[in-house]
């Protein structure tokens, strides 16, 4: 595949997944009730930019912040009346290119650990897959794919052994959202000098959250006491993250032997406190919560195993990542 023919093809891809992963998601919320979109969706903006979100992990201010002031800027009217549409539209819009970007990113980072360009659009299409089947009943978010755009660059960062960049992005990521700090904890893996990094992302997330965490409701921050075993016995938990991942996570454990040793620690050092924590604190029927491990950790292994097995997936010269 021409480098030309890959780019276009990936930019067509990227932007079909957020335009149709968008309308998707609007048609979700439509169908609970006609309007409940635009409301949810304002709630939970002006919920964030007031810090009155009462709980962390609704209180992410950084996509509230763009979004208002892009949305004072341009003034996009209300659409036949009704009370925030036009509030509702700019976020539709700016999710279709968050999503996109998504996607653009995580060919990048695909590309770093020498992924071939047929295979990196083939994995790249499971994205796209998973924007479609998401369990995702809440508000038109955007804090989560500025999480991934951010951290797949940091991640591909310190793959080639740089950290000036996630160095420069943890204040962001820490304004964004709080999963974010799965980058500082990785740069560990390089060296405890990077220690600073994790002092500086709490520093950052303290400081945005402190009104937050100073009317903390204790409750509402767990959740149901149950929320583990639900989890566990809901249908529809295995249901979407089968419809989801597809066998990706199966071919990521068949290939184990031969992750390379830098992903392995970061799988170690990430996965089991992430799978901990979103069984404990959230409804992980809600498979987007897992969408950072899945292009972090599964894909780079899959597409380096069938690329192994099948040669003929590439049409670039292959050489093992053995950093």
């Amino acid at each position: 595949m021409t480098k030309p023919a890959f780019i276009t093809i990936l930019a067509a891809l990227a932007l079909m997944a957020g335009a149709v992963g968008t309308w998707t998601d609007v048609q979700q919320l439509h169908r609970i009730a006609p309007g409940y979109a635009r409301g949810l969706t304002m709630h939970h903006h002006y919920s964030a930019l007031n810090g009155t979100a009462g709980i962390p992990w609704a209180q992410r201010p950084l996509c509230e912040w763009i979004v208002e002031g892009l949305y004072r800027v341009i003034k996009p009217p209300d659409i036949g009346g009704r009370e925030g549409s036009g509030l509702t539209l700019l976020i539709c819009i700016l999710r279709v290119f968050t999503e996109a970007g998504v996607i653009l990113a995580a060919a990048w980072y695909l590309r770093v650990w020498r992924i071939g360009r047929a295979m990196t659009v083939l994995l790249c299409c499971t994205i796209g897959w998973a924007y479609l089947t998401c369990c995702r009943d809440a508000a038109l978010y955007l804090n989560l794919h500025a999480e991934l755009i951010m951290c797949l660059i940091a991640a591909g960062m310190l793959v080639r052994g740089k950290t000036t960049i996630p160095l420069i992005l943890i204040p962001f990521m820490a304004a964004n959202r709080e999963t974010s700090i799965v980058i500082p904890v990785m740069m560990l893996a390089l060296g405890w000098r990077h220690l600073g990094a994790i002092a500086l992302w709490l520093a950052v997330w303290v400081g945005v959250n402190a009104h937050t965490l100073g009317c903390l409701r204790l409750t509402d921050s767990i959740g149901p006491l149950n929320y583990p075993v639900a989890n566990i016995m809901r249908e529809a938990t295995w249901i979407n993250h089968a419809a989801t991942w597809m066998v990706m996570p199966a071919l990521a454990l068949v290939f184990w032997r031969k992750w390379p040793p830098l992903l392995k620690r970061w799988f170690w050092m990430v996965a089991p406190a992430w799978m901990i924590v979103n069984l404990i604190f959230c409804r992980v029927n809600e498979t987007r919560v897992f969408l950072l491990p899945y292009i972090l950790f599964v894909l780079p292994v899959v597409g380096q195993g069938v690329e192994e097995a099948a040669p003929y997936w590439r049409v670039e010269g292959w050489e093992g990542w053995e950093k």
